[in-house]
């Protein structure tokens, strides 16, 4: 089943999705402002306060260059996403940043993943077949005031993917 993607809020701030990606419903914020930003992630941290369970969270990273806005979503994918971050006008820092493809086996669990694509990984790690990033998608303009449904989706689903896995290889212990 392909992703879908509908349109659930449009504020002045950012915009709210919804993505349907195989059954689960992900609820999308795009923005460019750092205070929307700021605000899920003290949301995210106080509605988790009591948790026993270790916060995980997925940040994808669209880049752009520096002068245009940055649309970020909230896995980190790979350390170049931790950079992007960090450089960007949303200067955030990442404090536990983790290669996910270092950490990851196959079903078996015998063997790792490091050289493997983000759509194998999927594949073998989470069993959604046919998952992929499009690179002519990665490379299109994110500087967009309004962004494609497909930048959108990829965005999102690369977010999801880095959170799931962190969930499933338990990362937080590493």
């Amino acid at each position: 089943m392909a992703p879908r993607i509908r349109t659930i809020g449009s504020y002045a701030t950012q915009e709210k999705y919804s993505v349907n990606f195989f059954g689960e419903e992900l609820t999308v914020t795009v923005t460019p402002d750092p205070s929307v930003i700021g605000q899920w992630i003290h949301d995210v941290l106080s509605n988790n306060r009591f948790s026993s369970h270790p916060l995980v969270v997925g940040v994808g990273v669209q880049w752009t260059p520096p002068a245009y806005p940055d649309y970020t979503f909230v896995g980190v994918w790979n350390s170049q996403d931790a950079r992007k971050l960090e450089r960007s006008r949303h200067q955030l820092e990442i404090d536990d940043l983790l290669d996910l493809r270092k950490y990851v086996e196959d079903s078996s669990g015998r063997r790792s993943m490091r050289g493997c694509s983000f759509e194998v990984i999927v594949e073998e790690c989470l069993g959604y077949r046919g998952v992929r990033l499009d690179r002519e998608i990665s490379m299109s303009d994110w500087s967009a005031y309004e962004l494609c449904d497909d930048q959108i989706l990829q965005a999102s689903i690369d977010a999801h993917v880095c959170f799931k896995l962190g969930v499933k290889y338990r990362l937080w212990k590493v």
